[in-house]
């Protein structure tokens, strides 16, 4: 049976790391991740607890249903007057039957994801490639998360379980019937759709290059044409390939990276190229990195004289890492800058940052006007010679990195919790929450009053009275307990009533002041 586990495991810890990280695999590629704190004390050899692990795994896995439990096949007519062109203009309110989106017993607005279905035309023959690993564990991490239903009459929001992550492996016509048939389509509303790599033929005004109805984007790669905005979602792209053993020794220190700026894209605009070169000529700490021409290794990137550099690992050499506007895959490699500690620079106004709804990406990247690239260096300069600043832009980057940009379970429950503060805003996470303020340690803001007042100076205390003499005399009572009051001020609103501050009043040391509104 797909759903039940089988005993196949990846054991991955650090030398001398605590920190024990078990992959379990499941039938048709689904994962799960597992990370489990250990001590080793006493001699505790951790590989000896590793069947014991994996054999807990399935008690404290969530007993829900799985979209891979059963893999019936679904036969696609060959129709299309069911296929709904993409709306442009959707909002939340337009687009979104609100009503569905009710909260669950956590707080939570219900999501339905599709069984997983073999998709055949009329002669049985298959219209989908199998899906990649990397979708297998979205539908697998959304299924088991706590918006899950199995109920479609409960949902909020509908996932299909078809991949439609790597769109250039897609036929648009074929895809646009599948969804079409699937029974609780309804033109695409309350339907959510996940995509990282587009189409080549994608119209400016839209990611996906099949008509999808009123359906939810969820992409990377937006620009604000093609972005509907508090509609879509902006997710970053996704490197499968990731290792972060070209990260073990990135040391974060301003002094430890040669490199000002470090520049490594896929292509260049021939603008921006010229603009760069100049930049690298008349200054030596720059770096413009292109793929290699005559090389055959692996993850090797040349600069203008041919001289090889390894990527991703040249990053940790760079204080900044330059992405200027191309025609797509703009931020492929904003994930590898953040996780290289080199702090990504974007040269792009129109494109949309990932997740840029609820994450503040002027506290981690810095943003130059295209028609100021001819002085970026200088710009650079000046705010890395502020320390702390480039420190805390540094420090929020990796924040950002480990928290949404790490794992792929990461982007499927972002989006969801996206979504959710959209439907039920009482529940919506807040700006701190999201983007964990890092505070520098420096003086105190000279705007925010301090709680406590000077021994030297003290304070002044204020009452406010009208026509009770004898309850502002008690308050001065126990004003005068206090220490640290230096004078008191009384604020005396009655004209017809005259307030006379005679024997009767507290004795006390503390100047006291009367102020009465005059007729």
């Amino acid at each position: 049976m797909i759903g039940v586990p089988k005993f196949a495991m990846m054991l991955r810890a650090r030398k001398g790391s605590s920190k024990l990280k078990v992959l379990c695999m499941f039938g048709a590629g689904s994962v799960a991740f597992l990370t489990i704190i250990y001590f080793i004390t006493n001699g505790m050899d951790v590989l000896c607890k590793i069947r014991q692990i994996c054999s807990a795994y399935d008690a404290i896995r969530p007993n829900k249903h799985s979209p891979f439990d059963s893999m019936n096949e679904m036969i696609v007519v060959d129709d299309t007057s069911h296929i709904t062109e993409t709306d442009f203009y959707c909002t939340y309110w337009s687009c979104i039957d609100s009503y569905k989106c009710v909260e669950n017993f956590d707080g939570k607005i219900s999501v339905y994801v599709y069984d997983v279905k073999k998709y055949v035309d009329s002669e049985l023959r298959s219209l989908l490639s199998q899906p990649s690993k990397e979708h297998i564990e979205l539908i697998w991490v959304i299924s088991q998360s706590r918006y899950a239903t199995t109920d479609p009459s409960e949902a909020c929001i509908f996932v299909p379980s078809v991949d439609l992550l790597n769109q250039k492996h897609l036929n648009r016509k074929t895809v646009a019937r599948i969804l079409a048939s699937l029974p609780f389509w309804n033109n695409g509303s309350n339907h959510l759709l996940f995509n990282m790599v587009p189409s080549m033929h994608t119209e400016a005004r839209t990611l996906l290059a099949f008509p999808h109805g009123k359906a939810i984007v969820a992409g990377a790669d937006f620009t604000q044409m093609s972005y509907r905005r508090s509609f879509d979602v902006s997710i970053p792209f996704y490197n499968p390939h990731q290792d972060d053993s070209s990260f073990i020794n990135s040391n974060n220190r301003y002094s430890s990276r040669p490199w000002l700026i470090v520049s490594a894209q896929l292509q260049y605009s021939e603008e921006s190229y010229k603009k760069i070169q100049s930049i690298s000529s008349r200054h030596g700490d720059v770096l413009v990195l292109l793929g290699c021409k005559d090389s055959n290794r692996p993850k090797t990137w040349c600069d203008a004289n041919g001289s090889e550099y390894l990527y991703p690992s040249i990053l940790t050499q760079g204080k900044y890492c330059l992405m200027t506007r191309q025609r797509q895959l703009t931020l492929l490699g904003l994930c590898d800058a953040l996780r290289a500690g080199c702090v990504p620079v974007v040269c792009a106004q129109s494109l949309v940052m990932p997740y840029s709804e609820v994450l503040d990406w002027k506290r981690a990247a810095v943003f130059v006007n295209e028609d100021r690239l001819d002085s970026l260096a200088e710009i650079l300069t000046d705010i890395t010679n502020d320390r702390d600043t480039y420190t805390q832009l540094q420090q929020q980057g990796r924040f950002f990195y480990e928290n949404y940009f790490k794992m792929i379970n990461q982007t499927a429950l972002t989006v969801l919790n996206i979504i959710n503060s959209r439907a039920l805003p009482h529940r919506a996470l807040s700006y701190d929450f999201w983007n964990r303020l890092i505070l520098p340690a420096m003086s105190p803001n000279p705007f925010i009053i301090p709680l406590v007042p000077s021994s030297e100076v003290g304070f002044t205390a204020m009452i406010l009275g009208y026509d009770r003499p004898s309850l502002v005399k008690q308050v001065i009572q126990q004003i005068t307990k206090t220490k640290h009051v230096s004078k008191i001020i009384i604020v005396w609103n009655n004209q017809k009533l005259k307030l006379v501050i005679d024997s009767s009043w507290p004795k006390t040391t503390i100047p006291v002041k009367v102020v009465c509104r005059q007729s």
